[in-house]
């Protein structure tokens, strides 16, 4: 969808092609490139500044390209619209869509959050999530090694509980999350350095109290 998206806001933006037939301007196959006096290629008209919707192309009408009542030329948008729908960690800022990963929205690292790169150091690690910008200047997140953000990413064999997007073995007389603890009882004092965080001490387990 964002690729369509793109396509066509290229189209209304750069004005390529011109070919599509629009009703009421002489039929099927009939075009309004350059017809009339008219500049450059008929761009096409978005549904609303933002949308990513685009039903038809301008007709040429004394000289000047106009877009059917309902529609909009995007040229006559505000600078720095937002066209059609975001990726997960993208915000509209003031030049357009800007890529903000979060722990929430990178959710389980599932690839493509953004369509442009932050500009921030690459590698990054969001959550459970190691971030980087790929050689198509697209904003990706996988899961970083040795991090996790549920039980089974650290195995299903042998219960190894996910405590701040880190596998921590089950230890002895102690617990990592409540989980662990029995008839109602919970993790108390558990302290786990967050996956991909510099932590001045060592990881120290709880009991369940």
């Amino acid at each position: 969808m964002k690729q369509a998206l793109w396509l066509l806001a290229g189209m209304t933006l750069f004005g390529c092609s011109g070919k599509a037939a629009v009703e009421g301007t002489g039929g099927a196959g009939a075009t309004s490139t350059g017809a009339g006096g008219c500049a450059g290629s008929a761009p096409w008209c978005a549904d609303g500044c933002g949308s990513d919707y685009f039903p038809a192309e301008a007709t040429c009408v004394g000289a000047e390209w106009q877009c059917p009542e309902g529609t909009v030329n995007p040229a006559d948008c505000p600078p720095g619209t937002c066209w059609g729908l975001p990726l997960p960690c993208e915000t509209c800022g003031d030049s357009g869509w800007a890529c903000a990963p979060t722990e929430a929205c990178v959710g389980s690292c599932g690839g493509l959050v953004c369509a442009e790169c932050t500009g921030a150091p690459d590698l990054v690690v969001v959550g459970a999530c190691q971030c980087s910008c790929g050689a198509n200047a697209e904003y990706t997140c996988t899961l970083a090694a040795g991090c996790c953000n549920d039980d089974m990413d650290c195995g299903d064999v042998v219960y190894v509980p996910c405590v701040n997007h880190v596998c921590k073995e089950v230890v002895a007389n102690g617990c990592w999350s409540d989980a662990e603890c029995l008839d109602g009882k919970t993790c108390v004092g558990a302290t786990v350095c967050p996956c991909g965080a510099q932590c001045d001490g060592e990881d120290v387990p709880g009991t369940c109290q």
